[in-house]
């Protein structure tokens, strides 16, 4: 043993030579980068041609909806400085959100579809409320009560307004007037007042058709309406159609005086016209 410690050579002292150079070298290399990215600066089209790259590749990047540019979120310092306007591109930068038509249509149905449902139960309960209120004419047959989707009809028969061949209105119609009036009150949407004959043709000084007939009943009715209530004359709409939306045949005296009516009809402005018209 003491032989072989003998021929062992003794060791220098501190490291080999080349770590020297190899350190100056790493040094240089990491003053190198240094100075490599003090020179960089960010190009937005740049990162966001990668960004695209890496999407098609790798399926990851999803576009969110903005609704304003983004802003400091820490709960640290809330405050946020953002970078210098001259270094950030934000004609290519997309803040607006993407979102898939499918998904808004679909959306937008179910909107309307409970939009639909909600104005139809509204519509049976404001024909209830008024087939209440006018129960006694209803009886004696001055006036019927009907809906047509979310369209209240006022059906005012001949009788209860108007002589044969008239277009001057009883003054007896002026009770059923006020009920009238009272029950259009509180209901919402455009007021059409159509005036409706029988199929028996007219020819007088005063009126050549049953157009002109139905049409000047129209606005009587329209007239006095608009005096004993403060329905705004804007949702207003007349119409005189004759014989040509009869409610029953014209074959009997009974069904041809059940078509001579003016309708008071209430609708929604963006619903279809009820199938009397």
């Amino acid at each position: 043993m003491a032989a072989q410690q003998e021929e062992c050579e003794v060791c220098e002292p501190g490291a080999p030579g080349w770590i020297v150079t190899f350190s100056d070298l790493m040094s240089l290399l990491l003053t190198f980068f240094v100075l490599l990215l003090s020179f960089a600066d960010m190009e937005v089209k740049r990162f966001r041609q990668v960004a695209a790259s890496l999407k098609e590749a790798l399926g990851v990047q999803r576009d969110y909806v903005a609704e304003q540019l983004p802003m400091g979120t820490s709960v640290v310092k809330k405050e946020f400085t953002p970078g210098k306007q001259d270094q950030i591109d934000f004609e290519n930068i997309d803040h607006r959100f993407t979102v898939d038509p499918s998904e808004t249509r679909e959306m937008e149905r179910i909107a309307t579809q409970q939009q639909e449902k909600d104005d139809l139960e509204e519509a049976k309960k404001n024909e209830q409320q008024i087939k209440e209120l006018l129960k006694e004419d209803i009886k004696k047959g001055n006036i019927e009560v009907a809906r047509d989707g979310t369209s209240i009809i006022l059906r005012i028969r001949e009788k209860a307004t108007f002589k044969s061949g008239s277009s001057t209105l009883q003054k007896r119609f002026l009770p059923l007037l006020l009920k009238i009036s009272k029950t259009l009150k509180g209901l919402k949407g455009q007021v059409d007042i159509v005036g409706h004959t029988d199929n028996i043709p007219i020819s007088t000084n005063r009126f050549r058709s049953n157009w002109e007939l139905s049409t000047s009943r129209a606005v009587s009715v329209a007239h006095a309406l608009l005096k004993v209530s403060k329905i705004n004359p804007k949702r207003v709409t007349i119409m005189g159609k004759g014989e040509m939306s009869p409610v029953a045949s014209n074959d009997t005296v009974y069904e041809r005086a059940r078509n001579r009516r003016v309708e008071v009809v209430v609708r929604k402005s963006k619903t279809r016209k009820p199938s009397s018209y």
